[in-house]
């Protein structure tokens, strides 16, 4: 079995601030960008509005990329913790896609237009 974004399903355990329960877990440790960023999105994108998915990292890059592309794409970051040797990221899928400029810093069109 290769480690290329391992999903689990979970119920409810103790989490960190505001989380309260995960939905599903997907670890991405050994997994390299952009493949980490691209079967997040593609996780997420499978999920119900609204459910909870932690992702479990060890490249802090694609850590930093993540938390850039889910704000912009209007995911909710819930928390994100470093450890010493893995990333942790808890996001919720948001309820609705954005619509042009929603969840983009800085105005309606990305261009600059």
């Amino acid at each position: 079995m290769n480690n290329f974004g391992r999903i689990r399903k979970v119920g409810s355990q103790a989490l960190p601030g505001p989380v309260r329960q995960v939905d599903q877990r997907l670890d991405l440790t050994g997994v390299e960008i952009p493949f980490s960023l691209i079967l997040c999105k593609a996780t997420l994108a499978r999920m119900e509005a609204g459910k909870i998915l932690e992702v479990r990292l060890q490249d802090r890059e694609a850590l930093q990329d993540l938390l850039l592309i889910l704000t912009r794409s209007g995911e909710q970051v819930l928390a994100w913790q470093l450890h010493q040797v893995d990333c942790y990221l808890w996001v919720r899928k948001a309820l609705k896609s954005p619509g042009p400029g929603e969840g983009i810093p800085g105005g309606d069109d990305p261009a600059g237009r």
